[in-house]
C-alpha cells in the first residue's frame, strides 16, 4: 500500500502533458494550475489555446455563413449600415451607387476561397491583439487590488487555458445558427434574446454560461499561479472584470448614443 502512494506521489512530481492541461482545466482546474505553478511557465501553456481558439473562431465563422440565409441578412446588414452613414456624410447618390456596387463586388469575391483569408486573418491578428491587451488588464488590476505575485507570462497561461471552454460555446452557437437560419453571436441572453445594441445588450451580454465559466477558471488559476490559497477572491475578481467591462460599454453607449452604431 505505501508503495502505491509513493508511486501516485511520484506521478504528480511529473510535468503534466498539454493535453492532460487541456483536458484537465475543465475537470479539475485547481490541480491542473497546482501542477502548471510547480514547473517553469512555458510559452506553449498560453499559446497553443489561443491558437487553438482562434482557429475554432475561424472554423465556426465559416460554418455560419455556409447558411445563405445568414449570409444574405449579415451582408444587407452591413450594406444599410454603411448607406446610412453615407448619407449622414451628405454623399451624392453617385457616390453611394459606387460604393453599392464596391460592396457587391467585395461580396462576390468573399463567396469564394479569398472569402476564408480575409474571414481568418481580421479573427488571427485581432484575437492575438485583444489576448495581450485582456491579459494585461487583467495583470494590472490584480497588482493594484490583489496584490498578486502573478507574472505577465503566468497571467496569460491563467487567462488562455480557460478560453478553450470558448470552443463548446461556439458549438452550439454555430448549431443555433444553423437551426434559426439566424446569427447567433455567443450564448449571452443577449444573443438569444436578439438584442444587437444598446446598453440593455451589454447588460444582458453578462448573463453568457460560457463566459461565467471561463472567467471561474481563470480565478482559480490565477490563484493556483499566485500560490495563493484564497481562491474564492480572485475568483470575485476575475467574474468582476467581466461584470465592469461590460457596465462600462453599457455606460459608453448611454453617454454617447452614437456608438450604438457600431454595437455598443
Amino acid at each position: 500500500m505505501e508503495n502505491e502512494f509513493n508511486q501516485e506521489d511520484e506521478l504528480l512530481q511529473e510535468e503534466l502533458s498539454f493535453t492532460d492541461k487541456f483536458l484537465g482545466v475543465v475537470t479539475n482546474p485547481a490541480s491542473i494550475f497546482g501542477s502548471i505553478a510547480k514547473f517553469e511557465l512555458k510559452t506553449t501553456d498560453w499559446l497553443l489555446p489561443v491558437v487553438i481558439m482562434l482557429a475554432g473562431a475561424v472554423l465556426f465563422t465559416i460554418l455560419k455563413f455556409v447558411d445563405p440565409e445568414v449570409k444574405n441578412a449579415m451582408w444587407d446588414k452591413q450594406k444599410a449600415q454603411t448607406i446610412e452613414q453615407l448619407k449622414k456624410e451628405n454623399k451624392s447618390a453617385a457616390e453611394i451607387k459606387q460604393v453599392e456596387d464596391m460592396m457587391e463586388t467585395q461580396k462576390e469575391m468573399m463567396s469564394g476561397p479569398l472569402g476564408y483569408v480575409f474571414t481568418g486573418l481580421p479573427i488571427f491578428i485581432g484575437g492575438f491583439i485583444m489576448f495581450f491587451i485582456a491579459a494585461g488588464i487583467y495583470l494590472l488590476f490584480a497588482k493594484l487590488f490583489l496584490h498578486s505575485p502573478i507574472t505577465y507570462k503566468g497571467m496569460m497561461i491563467a487567462y488562455a487555458l480557460p478560453s478553450l471552454v470558448g470552443i463548446g460555446g461556439m458549438v452550439i452557437t454555430t448549431i443555433l445558427t444553423m437551426l434559426l437560419s439566424k446569427m447567433i453571436a455567443d450564448t449571452s441572453v443577449a444573443s438569444l434574446l436578439g438584442y444587437e445594441k444598446g446598453p440593455l445588450k451589454s447588460v444582458l451580454a453578462i448573463l453568457d454560461p460560457i463566459k461565467l465559466w471561463s472567467c471561474y477558471l481563470t480565478g482559480v488559476g490565477m490563484a493556483k499561479i499566485s500560490n495563493s490559497d484564497n481562491v474564492n477572491k480572485y475568483v470575485i475578481y476575475s467574474i468582476s472584470m467581466l461584470v465592469a467591462f461590460y457596465l462600462v460599454i453599457a455606460l459608453l453607449g448611454l453617454v454617447f448614443p452614437g456608438l450604438q452604431n457600431f454595437g455598443f
